[in-house]
């Protein structure tokens, strides 16, 4: 989808990549950071403060 942003299009592209190299297994971890008042946050976080970093 040439709509998409770059980090869908990224990630599509990571996974695609992953499912060519049948015969390994992979482990992704993803986070998603937010700056905002010189305080870091990961927002993908599953605690209640978004994970204050």
């Amino acid at each position: 989808d040439t709509t998409a942003g770059i980090i869908p299009r990224s990630l599509n592209h990571l996974f695609d990549e992953l499912r060519t190299l049948e015969a390994q297994e992979y482990t992704v971890k993803v986070s998603f950071l937010e700056l905002y008042n010189e305080e870091l946050f990961d927002l993908l976080s599953s605690n209640d403060d978004a994970s204050k970093i």
